[in-house]
């Protein structure tokens, strides 16, 4: 059965940055500050500088105006210290805005990219313009030619020009793609870029799949035949629309549109399933339906010659981003970079009350999982729950918030001083509140999480890793004072005088 995402799953995160947490996923990183953050490495073109026009509360600009009115008009950066493994798949979300900018033949431009590539490569980024910072830019003089990002597996782009999908014949721009249509070319692009061909970054990521988000006309996307090397295309309907240059909103604030990227593998048939969805302010957007990217197919080179595709999944990836300008301008903010996996467990913060007053001894009693969904089984068709028959119940861990253990040489009890103590029930599967002193009004939290089970057909499945750890979730005691409430089906007496 192939890998089916049911769900998005909802990022319920801390701020989590590389180094300070106790492990990858989920991993959250904002580049909302007025710095360049440590953990990524960057790349600029001509005239792109590292000055803190970059870094602000907008999120990195890859490409704007400088405090002179000077184009910065290509530039790219990747989370290059962290590697993420690709063996159970892997989400990608993030915001990004484009604004301003100056028109070319009615069109803003050029676009975005969003990448993954081998960990094991060093960070080089691919050409300029409309190969968005991903595909070569090859020349008819081939000491000119660019070469592609060095690792590349998979770009999304967000292409407003509409280039990044085509096969350019020009001299001084060659790469390869689609070269025809029976469809407008001009409007905004979603497109699928595929792999280098081994080695070679002069040759390869071929478009695996394109569509109008204008949705401007009937044919208004186009995906590779994997068998013939041709291009299908098809017409799609309007719920798939959104526009891709955000602007400003009414009140002068930036509009921001949220991209998650799905992939999952498929080890058997050897490749991935790919999916995209778009987030904007009408709601969210099946853009590209699931496909199947093989690791090997039939497609064409830059001068249309057939040739036999070959690629492989890296074991672990990493992502990057780049965004390009030329005659058309416009300026890219990238923000909230969140990467997940697929199937993650799905945790929920809690909370019980506790009357103010001699609260020395009380307890009380929560059931953390009550709101939660952990998966068993392969991950090409796990299934769902949330008792123990989907999550390991002795894999409890009251934690810190950022994933740390409270008690090393006991996961099921923490001493809170001056508080009280926590303490959790493997059978059970609850966790039972002793207040040890006169609490004040107010909230005594702690942190916990848990995997799930590897109980899947023949004893296998993922769920039970570490990596499949939940994200710590909070338990809170709140300390208040208690109301009487009456029961609405009594009866109450009600004097009339």
């Amino acid at each position: 059965m192939k890998n089916k995402i049911i769900i998005v799953i909802a990022f319920i995160l801390t701020s989590f940055v590389w180094g300070q947490q106790a492990r990858t996923f989920p991993y959250f990183l904002p580049l909302t500050g007025d710095d360049k953050p440590s953990v990524i490495t960057e790349y600029f073109g001509n005239n792109v500088y590292d000055d803190s026009e970059r870094y602000s509360a907008d999120g990195i600009a890859l490409t704007y105006k400088n405090y002179r009115g000077e184009p910065q008009e290509f530039s790219g950066f990747a989370l290059d210290e962290i590697p993420f493994t690709s063996e159970f798949g892997i989400i990608v979300e993030f915001k990004y805005a484009m604004i301003d900018g100056e028109e070319y033949n009615g069109r803003y431009g050029d676009g975005l990219t969003m990448f993954l590539y081998d960990s094991k490569k060093s960070f080089a980024i691919g050409g300029h313009g409309a190969s968005l910072g991903y595909a070569y830019r090859n020349s008819d003089n081939t000491s000119n030619n660019v070469p592609g990002l060095n690792g590349g597996y998979l770009a999304v782009g967000l292409d407003v020009y509409g280039d990044f999908k085509s096969r350019s014949s020009a001299g001084h721009e060659r790469r390869e793609g689609i070269a025809k249509y029976n469809w407008d070319e001009i409007g905004s692009h979603v497109t699928i870029r595929g792999a280098q061909d081994g080695n070679n970054r002069y040759k390869g990521y071929p478009v695996l799949h394109t569509i109008n988000a204008d949705n401007r006309w009937k044919i208004n996307k186009a995906f590779l035949n994997f068998d013939t090397g041709e291009y299908e295309e098809r017409e799609d309907n309007s719920s798939k629309k959104f526009e891709m240059y955000t602007g400003w909103d009414y009140y002068g604030n930036i509009e921001y549109n949220t991209v998650i990227v799905l992939i999952t593998p498929d080890s058997g048939r050897g490749g991935s399933y790919v999916e995209v969805k778009v987030k904007d302010e009408h709601g969210e957007k099946n853009v590209i339906d699931e496909f199947f990217y093989p690791n090997e197919f039939k497609t064409r080179d830059q001068l249309g010659n057939l040739y036999n595709f070959k690629t492989q999944v890296p074991d672990n990836f990493k992502i990057g981003f780049a965004a390009a300008t030329g005659g058309a301008y416009e300026k890219h903010l990238i923000k909230d970079v969140k990467v997940s996996l697929p199937y993650e467990p799905y945790m929920e913060d809690m909370f019980v009350n506790l009357c103010v007053g001699n609260t020395d001894g009380k307890k009380v009693r929560i059931a953390p999982y009550k709101e939660a969904w952990f998966y068993s089984g392969p991950v090409t068709s796990p299934r769902g729950g949330n008792d123990s028959r989907y999550i390991n119940y002795s894999s409890f861990r009251f934690e810190d918030e950022k994933g740390y253990a409270l008690n090393a040489s006991n996961n099921f009890k923490y001493t809170e001083n001056g508080v009280g103590i926590w303490e959790y029930n493997s059978n059970s599967g609850e966790v039972t509140f002793t207040a040890t002193d006169n609490l004040e009004k107010g909230e005594y939290s702690v942190y916990f999480s848990a995997t799930g089970q590897n109980n899947g057909p023949g004893g296998f499945g993922p769920f039970g890793r570490e990596v499949y750890r939940s994200r710590p979730t909070k338990l809170t005691v709140v300390v208040n004072d208690c109301k009487i409430f009456f029961n609405p089906n009594q009866r109450v007496r009600v004097k009339v005088e």
